[in-house]
């Protein structure tokens, strides 16, 4: 089975690292399409693809369609190419929250439809391909074909992969958001502690980065619950009530810190430490 020729509708930071990575690895992007018409011109010449005028373009030159665009904005653009044929023609679009269903339109045209989602932060355009070496992708597909180009995609960047039911893709994003994005959230928290207590802003954010390092080290040496330091798994629950009146005037801070030690209670028990105490301190805490 020959690999498929590849198009892109959507140039951002998703599909830049994408197109890079897979011209790479030998495959043929042959159109490019997004709104941002300078930055798809210069994406286009680096990896010696059409910079298309349409979507309607993209598909008419590719056997592979990737919708590299906003969440909110796949439903308008598989309505704007419904009208074509897609026959002998897949179809993926690259959202983590949205399962298959959203191209299911396309279908009727004669496309092979699926999703393909990179799980990794992507904060830069300019991020090296060589990003995606080992990184896990989700991905949605039951046509035979479609699931060998994406199996050999994932491969040939080194990727791993698994494969989720449509019903999945909201709680398997949700599992993403909570490690990726709201770490972030809970650095600029402690960050913004530690200002306020005198800290000059880059000894503090240091101080959280090199904390954040040590923690991943832990995980990717010890795995769960191994990795768990601090004063929940010594079970000393002095350090806990003081904590919990230091946060108490912010609120936020306060909420997070009891919904995170629940969260925290099943790698207790894993450790073997007797969790009682500490659901009496958060219930007492969380019923004030």
């Amino acid at each position: 089975m020959s690999r498929p020729r590849i198009g892109f509708v959507g140039a951002g930071k998703v599909g830049s690292v994408l197109a890079r990575a897979w011209f790479r690895q030998g495959y043929q992007i042959v159109s490019v399409y997004s709104r941002m018409q300078p930055h798809t011109t210069e994406l286009a010449r680096e990896i010696g693809a059409t910079a298309a005028e349409s979507a309607s373009a993209v598909v008419d030159l590719s056997d592979l369609v990737i919708l590299c665009v906003p969440d909110d904005a796949i439903a308008s653009v598989v309505e704007a190419l419904s009208e074509k044929s897609w026959r002998e023609k897949a179809v993926v679009h690259t959202s983590g929250v949205h399962g298959v269903g959203i191209l299911y339109p396309l279908t009727a045209t004669g496309a092979m439809t699926g999703s393909l989602h990179p799980a990794l932060p992507f904060a830069r355009f300019d991020h090296s391909p060589d990003v995606l070496k080992g990184i896990t992708f989700a991905i949605e597909s039951d046509h035979p074909i479609l699931s060998v180009w994406l199996s050999d995609l994932i491969d040939a960047v080194e990727g791993a992969m698994i494969t989720l039911r449509p019903e999945s893709k909201a709680l398997y994003h949700a599992a993403l958001v909570l490690t990726s994005n709201y770490a972030i959230s809970l650095f600029a928290a402690s960050k913004q502690i530690l200002v306020g207590l005198g800290a000059g802003e880059q000894a503090a954010e240091e101080a959280l980065l090199q904390l954040l390092r040590g923690t991943l080290s832990n995980l990717a040496e010890q795995g769960l619950p191994d990795a768990l330091t601090g004063p929940l798994v010594r079970g000393d629950i002095g350090t806990l009530k003081l904590h919990l009146a230091a946060l108490e005037s912010n609120s936020p801070a306060l909420s997070a810190y009891l919904t995170l030690a629940r969260l925290t209670l099943p790698l207790l028990a894993g450790r073997e430490v007797n969790t009682h105490t500490v659901e009496d301190l958060l219930n007492e805490w969380e019923g004030k």
